[in-house]
């Protein structure tokens, strides 16, 4: 009888410590926030030999930290490419005379897999440092535009080739960041990621030039073939405006401030409600 005592006197004792083993006490997120400020860069029909033009973007994101090495991520992205013949080196892309912008919206969700684990009871003594991977898709809406003599015209609108796109894009995000911790509930990363599109008319541009004689007005003949502007003849009917063996695609490098979001606290209720179920 005594022994009996004894054992029950210590499992009620040590039971606090081995739950707390298995639920830990104090503080846990899964979730964050994050905002990203940077440059996109364009990859396309109209992309420059010499340096590339960069242009901003603008990213919010939502993070959950599914598992110790993997989370889920919805990012909300406001951004803008352009380019123009006019920076090339080339001579040949020089008298083409092309030229474009678009500011854009996309909305994705991706995967992120982790170097170091990130402990959601544990965050606030997370490493220093940990890199990360992601792939995801999404979609984008554009709109590309140009000006001539001062206006800005809508290029989908005029059908420079002749083709009817619409404006939404299916995308695939993909790249990978460095994260370092700033304190208890920020960090800050540097990321590049690099976007597919299915698409080859983020530029208006794609395959080839049609007869002058197809448009209806002068201001689209003039936005589809702008050699003319250089005093060059007009492009023949069916010669290479473009490449459309290649989809067009941007590239991001962010700065980025993540936020974790307001904590879960497991105390000696909570525990005692899990070991219950």
């Amino acid at each position: 009888m005594k022994s009996l005592s004894t054992f029950i006197l210590l499992f009620i004792t040590l039971s606090p410590v081995f739950a707390q083993r298995f639920y830990p006490s104090g503080t846990q997120s899964r979730e964050r926030i994050a905002i990203g400020l940077g440059s996109a860069t364009y990859m396309g029909d109209l992309q420059e030999s010499s340096l590339p033009t960069s242009t901003p973007n603008l990213m919010l994101s939502y993070e959950y930290q599914w598992t110790p090495r993997w989370a889920l991520r919805a990012d909300g992205l406001v951004y803008r490419i352009a380019a123009s013949d006019a920076n090339s080196l080339d001579p040949g892309r020089a008298a083409r005379n092309l030229s474009f912008f678009s500011n854009n919206l996309e909305l994705s969700g991706s995967i992120m897999l982790f170097l170091f684990r990130e402990l959601p009871a544990a965050y606030s003594q997370r490493r220093k440092l940990n890199m990360y991977a992601l792939l995801g898709f999404g979609a984008t809406w554009f709109n590309p535009q140009a000006q001539l003599n001062g206006k800005t015209y809508n290029l989908r609108k005029y059908q420079t080739e002749g083709v009817a796109y619409g404006r939404l894009s299916p995308v695939i995000p993909s790249g990978m960041g460095l994260m370092a911790k700033v304190s208890q509930r920020l960090n800050i990363a540097m990321e590049v990621t690099y976007r597919i599109s299915f698409t080859d008319y983020l530029d208006d541009v794609s395959s080839q030039y049609i007869a002058r004689e197809n448009f209806t007005s002068e201001v689209a003949a003039t936005l589809a073939d702008r050699r003319i502007e250089k005093g060059l003849e007009p492009a023949a009917a069916g010669s290479r405006r473009g490449n459309p063996a290649l989809k067009d695609g941007y590239a991001l490098y962010n700065i980025r401030l993540s936020y974790y979001l307001n904590s879960m606290y497991y105390g000696a209720k909570d525990r005692k409600k899990k070991l219950i179920r």
